[in-house]
Formats: structure tokens, sequence, C-alpha cells
């Protein structure tokens, strides 16, 4: 059994748009005669020890990093920069989700590029960088 901060799993789930049934169905939690699916999986959210195995699953299935459950509270969410999609009235929870995955993985690819660079004294400064203004 794993001891993780069990508020993280909701919120987890919240900023993956998955509705209770939908994370249900994708961690493959059974239904047995004593409790749903999704009875299980309020559980867990509300403080029911959880195995490795099932944790791992929510990482996987809600696009966090395992490290992200042991959190005390929910990291602040980056600005994401200005969106110039034309939305559609009916958008899907999920479309929002998947682009901020993709700037997180970006952002920490970038990361680990530009400290790889400065470890090894191999970043030097492009002369074109800041030179023109939003003015001109």
């Amino acid at each position: 059994m794993v001891h993780i901060n069990n508020a993280m799993l909701e919120w987890a789930r919240d900023q993956a748009g998955l509705s209770v049934e939908d994370a249900a169905r994708l961690l493959n939690i059974a239904s047995t005669k004593t409790a749903t699916a999704e009875e299980k999986l309020i559980a867990y959210e509300q403080g029911k020890p959880l195995s490795r195995s099932m944790l791992g699953k929510m990482s996987k299935a809600y696009r966090r990093p395992l490290l992200t459950f042991y959190l005390n509270e929910p990291p602040k969410k980056t600005d994401r920069g200005e969106d110039f999609r034309t939305l559609p009235e009916n958008l899907d929870p999920q479309q929002n989700f998947h682009v901020d995955v993709l700037i997180r993985d970006i952002k920490a690819r970038q990361s680990i590029i530009r400290e790889t660079l400065i470890d090894e004294d191999e970043a030097e400064a492009l002369p074109f960088i800041g030179q023109v203004s939003i003015d001109q």
C-alpha cells in the first residue's frame, strides 16, 4: 500500500477532464457484489488505500507523474500562452487537457536541454535574441 495525498487523486481526475464513470472504465476497475467500479474509485479518492499498480494506472490515465500524487496541494496552473484556436460551442474538456499536457511536456524537455547545455558549458548567447521589440 502506498501513502499518498488522496485529494490529489480527485484533482488529477478532474484536470484530465474525466468523469468518475469514465475514469473507472479507463482504469479497468471491476464492479463487485458489494460496490460498483465508480464507488471503488470514489473510495480511493476519499482515502481508501490503493496498490502501487493502481497508482501507476492512475498516473498513466491522468497523464501526471507519480510524484504529483504525493504533493500536499495541487501545483499551480502555468500560463499556456495565447490561445488562437477558434473553439466550438460544444468543446470537449479533454481537448484543453491534451493541449496542457503537450505544453507541460515541451517545457520539461526545454528545461532538460537548457540545464544540460549550462552544465556542459555549451550554452552560447545568440546575438539576434532580444534585438526586436514589439513596437517594431
